[in-house]
Order: structure tokens, then C-alpha cells, then sequence
């Protein structure tokens, strides 16, 4: 669920947060300079409530260390990572689409199934991510990490409006120098639904672990059902069934008759609970979906799932991008003005108010090219004097929602001028009108009255 937030945060300006667990939220944000806009990423924040945690701090570290060095078009790339205010932070690629669960969703609200070629495209794009973290080798600095993921489900795989297929968090990611597990006695790394049978043992797990929750997600989009929870609430019925091996894993096709036996062999074949007898590699049964969608589906291709996407979800993207300009367009007015208030607050201070406004206007001039934007930061620190009427710019400044010091300073500005332009109408001999020249005749009266009065005051004194 979106929630609009527009904070600055080191680097980069949070526009809105998009997900939060029980360890950290995930924000939509740009650079926080004006040369960033329009440029989005995802900034994935630790909860201050886990800062302390050494176990969950290692786990994120973890997912640094194995990503950072990542470059796959089906692997989410981490730009940048530090800590900040004692918050440890990803800086990642921003992936403008929904994860495989939405997917499911929305087309169970449809009421239909995944079209075969759709779920197919998804899952071999996946098993290609997968096959390079499982091989990976650091050229840099020589380390083979051979990486296994341990935590794959509909949440973890990514599939943007324009067709692109992404696996993301490797948080729990195993990799091949760790010969000892630091997993808990009685903790399960991972979601429940979608272990492989070693990895509810307890045993040690390589890459074929990952293959099986990959046909797990695979049955579960050709069929529009989880394959481990038959009704059920608890993760415990799931753990026994995933493990007994008298439990039988119909293929897809019982639930949906549009799947052919080749992708039912596919997935039987991945969610074998003998670990010898499973796909051995991810790059073998991408091989096979690759040979699926030649002999079958051999002109479907990214334009075709980025049509799809975008013909389900239509109204959605409209105003989830209506929404996104608005924070950045309040994003970047708020980036240009920081730095000039912040040089206003200190020559007020100074005494050199009108010298500086003069410069910040100049310098705006340059800075900023976006015309409303422009009138807006102009506005906010040079008052509305020879621009629009107090009331006219308090309602741009509720529009685009800018901060209360913006406005502050607004309002001071705004006093500072009156103030001004009174004493120049005061010391400047204006002809006076027919209306002018009635009204002081008959305020005469009561002039006289008061410096009577007056002088009479300070004779009593006297």
C-alpha cells in the first residue's frame, strides 16, 4: 500500500513508501539534487526497531555483499548501500511493475488464468537469474560464490509493465564459503509454503532447493492456487506435506486443461522431492522452457507480457503515474528551495536581506527550467510582490502541498515588502483625488480634536 512520505534521506529524497515488513520498508525516491529528476529508485530501509538486531543487520549485509556485484537483466541491481542516522539502506534499481502474487491476484479477480505462454515467459526468465547467481564468479576479486537463494515465492519475483522479469532479495542468500550454516536450531530460513524438502530437514541446500520453489511458483501460475495449503491457515500441514513423500503433487493440467503434458513434465520434474532426480541446474530447465516456447509459442516475447501487463492493469499505471509526478514535481520544488532557504535564513540574520533576494532570484532564473516549478520556488522566497496576491499564492502553496518553513518564510517575505512599500508611499507626494481630498477634510474634525487633546494632556503634566 502506497503512503506518501517526501523526506530528504542523505542522498536521495523519499517520494512515497510501498511496502513495509516486520525489518524494514521499502520507499519509491529519487536523487535529491535538481539534475535527478524524473530518475526513481527504491530505497529499502532498516525499521529502527531492527537496528540493534545483530542477527537481522548480518542478514542484510548479506544481501549486499552477495548483490552488489550482480549484473543480470533478470537480477535486480543495487546501485549504492551505507547507514545513515543509524539506519542501514539498499539504493536499488526501481522496477515499475507488480511481484508474481499481484499477478495472481488480479487475474483471479478477472476470473481466468494466466495465459500458458505469459506463465512460461516468467518462469524461464526467472530459472535464467537463478542459473547465474547459482554459477556466479566474482571476476574481480576471484571468489566463486555459487549463491543460493533459499527464499523463492510469488513475492520475491518481479515482472515490470514492459515485460522485464526480475529476481529480488537475496537477503537469506546462502553462499559457498559458508561450510557451516548459522541458521538456528528450529529456524526455518525462507516461507514455509515454498521449502524444499531438505531445507525443512534441516539439511545442507544447494542450488536444486531453489529449483523446486521455482516449480512451485510455476504450478501455482499455471494452476491460480497454492500447491501446499489445501484451505489451510497453518504452515504446519504445508511442512508435512512438502516432506511426505506419500503426498501426492497432481500436475497442473488437473486444475487447468489449457496446460500441455510438456509443461507438466516441466514442473513434476522441479518439484521432485528427491533432490537426485530434479532438475540439476536452473539452466536445465530453462533449456527446456526455451525449447517449450520455440515449438509453441516461438513469436511470443517481451512486447507480447509488456501488452498483457499493461491491458490488465491499465487504470492502475494511469494513476499510480498521475500520482508519482505529482511527489516528484513537490520533490524537486522542495530540493530547489532547501538550499536557498537555508542561505536566506542565514543573511537574514545578517541584515542582507534585499541584496540576497535579488541574487536568489537570479539564481533560480538558471537553476530551475520547469516553468510552474519555477513560478512556485520564486514564490516561496521572494513573497508574491509583483506576482500574484497574498491569497492567490497561499493557494499554490496548497496545491502543491510545500513545506510549512516555505511558507513561513512566505508570509515574513510577504510583511517585509508591505512594510516597504508603505514607507516609499509615505515619503512619495501622491496628486490627490476628488475622493483623497473629501476624506481628509472630514477627518480635519477629528485631527484637531486629538492634538487639543493632547496638548492639553501635556499641559496638565506640565
Amino acid at each position: 500500500m502506497q503512503s506518501e512520505v517526501l523526506e530528504r534521506f542523505g542522498n536521495y529524497y523519499l517520494l512515497d513508501r510501498i511496502g513495509t515488513g516486520g525489518m524494514a520498508a521499502i520507499y519509491r525516491a529519487r536523487p535529491a539534487t535538481l539534475d535527478g529528476n524524473g530518475r526513481i529508485l527504491v530505497i529499502k530501509r532498516v525499521l529502527p526497531k531492527m537496528a540493534d538486531d545483530p542477527s537481522f543487520l548480518q542478514m542484510f549485509r548479506n544481501e549486499i555483499k552477495v548483490c552488489m556485484a550482480f549484473n543480470h537483466p533478470n537480477i535486480i541491481v543495487i546501485h549504492d548501500f551505507g547507514e545513515l542516522k543509524k539506519q542501514t539502506f539498499l539504493a536499488m534499481e526501481y522496477i515499475d511493475g507488480k511481484n508474481l502474487k499481484d499477478l495472481i491476484a488480479a487475474h483471479s479477480t478477472l476470473g481466468r488464468n494466466l495465459r500458458i505462454p505469459l506463465a512460461a515467459h516468467i518462469v524461464e526468465q526467472s530459472a535464467r537469474g537463478l542459473a547465474y547467481a547459482h554459477s556466479f564468479g566474482n571476476s574481480v576479486t576471484g571468489e566463486n560464490l555459487h549463491v543460493v537463494h533459499r527464499d523463492i515465492s510469488p513475492h520475491n519475483i518481479l515482472i515490470g509493465y514492459d515485460g522485464r522479469v526480475k529476481v529480488i532479495d537475496f537477503g537469506i542468500a546462502k553462499v559457498d564459503q559458508e561450510f557451516t550454516d548459522t541458521t538456528k536450531v528450529g529456524m526455518i530460513k525462507g516461507k514455509a509454503r515454498y521449502l524444499a524438502p531438505e531445507q525443512i530437514r534441516g539439511e545442507r541446500v544447494d542450488q536444486r532447493a531453489d529449483i523446486f520453489a521455482l516449480g512451485n511458483v510455476f504450478w501455482e501460475l499455471l494452476t491460480q492456487r497454492k500447491l501446499f495449503c489445501h484451505g489451510m491457515d497453518s504452515d504446519l500441514p504445508a511442512l508435512q506435506m512438502i516432506q511426505d513423500p506419500n503426498h501426492f503433487i497432481e500436475p497442473p493440467s488437473t486444475y487447468n486443461s489449457e496446460v500441455p503434458a510438456e509443461l507438466d513434465y516441466i514442473v513434476l520434474r522441479a518439484l521432485t522431492r528427491d533432490r537426485d532426480k530434479r532438475y540439476q541446474t536452473a539452466t536445465e530447465m530453462e533449456n527446456d522452457l526455451r525449447k517449450f516456447m520455440s515449438k509453441f509459442h516461438p513469436s511470443y516475447s517481451t512486447p507480447q507480457v509488456e501488452s498483457e501487463l499493461k491491458s490488465i492493469f491499465a487504470l492502475e499505471i494511469r494513476k499510480d503515474r498521475e500520482f508519482l509526478q505529482e511527489l516528484n514535481l513537490r520533490a524537486q520544488a522542495a530540493i530547489a528551495v532547501q538550499p536557498q532557504l537555508e542561505d536566506f535564513a542565514r543573511n537574514t540574520k545578517a541584515g542582507n536581506v534585499e541584496k540576497k533576494k535579488t541574487g536568489i532570484m537570479a539564481k533560480l532564473s538558471t537553476q530551475v527550467t520547469v516553468t510552474p516549478l519555477r513560478i512556485l520556488v520564486v514564490m516561496a522566497l521572494y513573497g508574491a510582490v509583483g506576482l500574484l496576491k497574498m491569497d492567490e499564492s497561499y493557494g499554490i502553496l496548497e496545491r502543491f502541498r510545500v513545506p510549512e518553513h516555505a511558507r513561513n518564510i512566505l508570509e515574513y517575505l510577504a510583511k517585509q515588502d508591505q512594510a516597504r512599500l508603505e514607507k516609499q508611499n509615505a515619503k512619495r507626494q501622491v496628486v490627490p483625488t476628488e475622493h483623497h481630498v473629501e476624506r481628509t477634510i472630514a477627518e480635519k474634525p477629528v485631527l484637531i480634536a486629538k492634538k487639543k487633546t493632547q496638548s492639553t494632556r501635556s499641559r496638565i503634566s506640565r
